[in-house]
């Protein structure tokens, strides 16, 4: 692991950001689901959350969950402290540690959750101060908290962070094969479809062609105009609803989260 891109906390460590292959480009990754950093998702029957791409294959591995988890931990501590210190420190070390991660692969794009979503309306604002001070950067936030009528306290800096000119944040689909969101004050929304013939828009080339967002020459997740859909790449490429994973997996991702869950306890605690 880098030293440039190594996060400490509570006696800990791993990457801060994660290096996305299929969008060749770095992404901060969270952990999914509502048990995670995905307060507004919805799960039923035909939702896309219901058989999210995120709680399933590598999203499993024990690596990658306590790397989620870790992030997630900081991120609240941060919040928890926010006005003694906290505020400051993550939007530093974000800044710092996203410039060095763009110039060192020459990519000057960025994606916030490959997995997870926007979870406190303070992050939302510490994510404008990010991209604000990085325009060189352009930013990607793919998101469903623009929906069940969130108060102002969350659509007013959802709204000031995607006025920024870098920034491209996309209201999510709910279900397979609806209409991509359109939300005022928002970039053009995205949906998952199941069927070419079915999609809204550009069709994303990679969910068609394999590969990644370069080698299919294509940046428009980036482009805050145009419908975008993806081609369902849920469960085993399906519309599979996620309580279809087994048992096995469902325990060891509780597992994880509750030692995660205990360690924010205790840092509570260390900080009262």
């Amino acid at each position: 692991m880098s030293k440039w891109n190594i996060l400490r906390f509570a006696g800990k460590q791993t990457s801060l950001l994660t290096w996305t292959t299929d969008m060749d480009c770095y992404s901060f990754s969270l952990p999914a689901g509502p048990n995670g950093a995905c307060p507004l998702s919805v799960t039923g029957e035909n939702t896309i959350c219901g058989s999210c791409y995120a709680m399933i294959n590598r999203y499993n591995m024990p690596n990658v969950l306590n790397a989620q988890y870790l992030r997630f931990a900081w991120v609240k501590d941060r919040i928890a402290h926010w006005h003694q210190g906290g505020k400051d420190d993550f939007i530093n070390t974000m800044i710092g540690t996203i410039s060095e991660g763009v110039a060192r692969s020459e990519r000057p794009y960025f994606r916030f959750f490959d997995s997870g979503d926007f979870f406190h309306p303070l992050f939302i604002e510490a994510c404008y101060e990010i991209c604000k001070s990085l325009p060189e950067v352009m930013f990607w936030f793919p998101t469903r908290v623009w929906h069940k009528g969130t108060s102002d306290a969350w659509q007013q800096p959802l709204k000031k962070l995607s006025a920024l000119a870098n920034v491209v944040v996309r209201p999510s689909a709910i279900s397979f094969n609806d209409a991509p969101p359109r939300v005022a004050g928002l970039a053009t929304g995205t949906t998952v479809v199941t069927e070419e013939s079915l999609a809204y828009g550009s069709i994303c080339p990679k969910t068609m062609n394999g590969g990644n967002c370069t080698s299919n020459g294509c940046r428009k997740c980036w482009d805050s105009y145009g419908q975008v859909s993806y081609l369902v790449h849920g469960i085993r490429g399906s519309d599979r609803p996620v309580n279809a994973m087994s048992d096995n997996i469902q325990r060891k991702r509780q597992e994880i989260r509750d030692s995660f869950t205990s360690l924010t306890v205790e840092r509570k605690v260390l900080n009262a």
